[in-house]
């Protein structure tokens, strides 16, 4: 009876979850609740600080402070980690960008020069869709799929598995500041490498951002 009492516990305390954030599964809709460790987010490092200097170009209307983001991914290539920017690791910040487009709100962050990455999100009244972006200029080195003929130099994917919590529900109207935390996992694509050999590619991670919603 005992061991009967438990699972019954265990199975009730998984069903009453309304999320698993893990990076290994694919979530239709946000949940609103605690972000975990928020804190160290509201709390600047030195990569922030850089990026709301005087005279940065990135800043974005509104100030960057209220409308960031801070990335920590790890890119795998042919399954194994690939050598990245440190800032990844320790969380690399980027503008992000809150905009209305009727009954959806569209978050983006990125960074780039002559290529670069970034995330688009599209939030729903009670759903959401996450997008990986990467692109380059000059080359075309990128295949969604084997398959393909031609290489492009831009590619918009899918999140693979995506789970996301907010700080409170959307209004879907400008001015509110809005804060998230995004985990991810994208599909794999093709890039050429040496020898005109395809390297198989994905990435995975989280995100935090902030935003006033314009």
């Amino acid at each position: 009876m005992k061991k009967t009492l438990h699972i019954f516990i265990a199975v009730l305390l998984v069903s009453c979850n309304p999320q698993n954030t893990n990076e290994q599964v694919y979530n239709d809709h946000y949940v609103v609740g605690k972000i975990p460790d928020l804190s160290s987010f509201e709390a600047y490092n030195k990569f922030d600080k850089k990026m709301e200097a005087p005279g940065n170009a990135l800043v974005g209307q509104g100030g960057f402070r209220n409308n960031r983001s801070r990335i920590f991914m790890q890119s795998f290539s042919n399954g194994s980690p690939s050598s990245q920017d440190s800032a990844l690791y320790i969380g690399m910040p980027t503008p992000c960008y809150c905009t209305l487009d009727k009954d959806t709100l569209n978050v983006k962050i990125g960074i780039g020069f002559f290529g670069g990455m970034g995330f688009e999100t599209k939030i729903f009244d009670h759903s959401f869709r996450s997008n990986y972006f990467v692109y380059t200029d000059d080359v075309k080195p990128y295949k969604y799929n084997l398959s393909d003929k031609d290489f492009t130099d831009n590619l918009h994917l899918p999140n693979k598995y995506q789970s996301l919590i907010l700080n409170e529900k959307p209004t879907f109207q400008p001015g509110q500041q809005l804060t998230g935390y995004l985990t991810f996992t994208s599909p794999s694509w093709y890039e050429t490498a040496v020898k005109n050999q395809l390297d198989t590619n994905y990435v995975q991670g989280r995100f935090y951002f902030t935003c006033l919603i314009k």
